[in-house]
């Protein structure tokens, strides 16, 4: 699994990490080629390659094939002379034709650039032949793509074309398999189209699939189900905190909130190591705190539904069990329930608010707002076993009080 480009996250300590953490190759932030020839200082120090291990790639943003040109040999300029750690750490070169960024569209860059076949010819012709003279350590050139900029235009199937080109001139492209348009937190990524891409680029170039890879498991199933090379992640990576590469995490928030102590501590020795921008900074916080709040939230509706099981039983077992059930321990459970008048309504407290009166109607308890009811029928066999599992458990439930 590959680490994606991302503005504001992808800085060297967080490649880093992830590279420790198992990520074949990472990426820069995205670096607009009309800054870098501007030399603007800001610009320059995203490519910050600092620590030379780390397979890195620098992904740039480029209008023609002249400013590509350029910038191609700005970067070996400078290694030459004042950015040394360029000529050691810059190991791909990647162009952006997938950042759906507004900005980026109204300038005609990005996606709006996959519909114009001449522009993306010279564009490729350039990169193959640079990479054949470079003294720089570069492994691989390649692109990242999307569908298009639009509808029509992923009707049309301009990132086959694309596709084409890039065979015999590029390593790789990368696919996320949405277009320009679309927002990725509310349409899925449709995965056949990395599928028709690999079919398309054969053994001649190979294609990375990106989109939707939250776990491990997605991973598998994308290349299982696309035939592509690789996979690149990029909101999965700040989503588990670098666990998705680990090849022994479990897919789980909570395995991810229980190693996020020890994750945050060794990219804050990262980030001492090689200096981090206040904007990361920040980032990378927010993305540990809401990793921790996850794995909360999942403890704590694994214990809503063990909470729900019991209650399930017991309301059963007050309604329905003293009839229907012959237990050794019946007559003691039924005076237990007289003595604190369960039956009779109370209610009952937990760490995430109060749980009103169930109704004896139905087996579910209703929860607090977001729980969802579980509701099951029970068969006779159950109930002799649910019964014997209650008091084998020794559960002791202490109400609050009489409704």
């Amino acid at each position: 699994m590959v680490l994606a480009p991302m503005e504001q996250v992808t800085d060297c300590a967080f490649r880093r990490l992830c590279f420790e953490l198992g990520a074949s190759f990472t990426w820069t932030e995205m670096v607009r080629a009309a800054a870098l020839l501007r030399q603007n200082n800001s610009t320059t120090s995203r490519i910050d390659t600092l620590d030379a291990s780390t397979p890195t790639g620098v992904q740039l943003l480029v209008s023609s094939p002249e400013e590509l040109q350029k910038s191609l040999e700005l970067l070996e300029e400078r290694a030459q002379s004042d950015k040394p750690h360029w000529a050691r750490g810059i190991h791909g070169i990647d162009l952006n034709f997938g950042c759906p960024s507004p900005h980026i569209i109204n300038d005609g860059l990005g996606p709006a650039m996959l519909n114009r076949p001449q522009l993306l010819r010279e564009l490729f012709e350039i990169l193959a032949q640079w990479r054949g003279t470079t003294s720089l350590p570069v492994g691989a050139i390649g692109a990242k793509m999307r569908l298009g900029l639009n509808e029509d235009e992923e009707r049309r199937e301009v990132y086959l074309r694309a596709v084409r080109y890039a065979k015999g001139r590029l390593d790789y492209i990368v696919l996320h398999p949405r277009h320009a348009r679309e927002e990725s937190k509310k349409s899925a990524a449709r995965w056949e189209h990395i599928r028709k891409a690999k079919e398309v680029a054969g053994n001649r170039l190979a294609v990375i699939g990106n989109g939707d890879v939250w776990a491990r498991a997605d991973a598998v199933r994308m290349l299982r189900e696309t035939g592509c090379d690789a996979v690149m992640v990029a909101r999965g990576a700040t989503r588990t905190a670098g666990a998705i590469f680990d090849p022994s995490w479990d897919d789980s928030d909570a395995a991810t909130a229980q190693r996020a102590a020890a994750t945050e501590s060794r990219l804050a020795e990262l980030t001492g190591q090689f200096g981090v921008r206040s904007k990361i900074a920040e980032y990378h916080k927010e993305s540990f705190r809401r990793v921790r709040a996850r794995g909360s939230r999942r403890a704590l509706r694994l214990l809503w539904e063990e909470l729900n099981w019991w209650l399930m039983r017991v309301t059963w077992l007050c309604t329905e069990g003293r009839r229907d059930v012959d237990h050794p321990h019946q007559t003691a459970f039924c005076r237990a329930r007289r003595q604190t008048s369960f039956g009779k309504g109370p209610y009952i407290s937990s760490c995430t608010g109060q749980l009103r009166r169930p109704s004896l109607e139905r087996s579910g308890w209703c929860f607090a707002k977001e729980h969802r009811q579980l509701e099951e029928p029970i068969s006779a066999e159950e109930r002799q076993g649910c019964v014997t599992k209650f008091f084998a458990e020794e559960v002791r439930i202490q109400p609050l009080g009489a409704g």
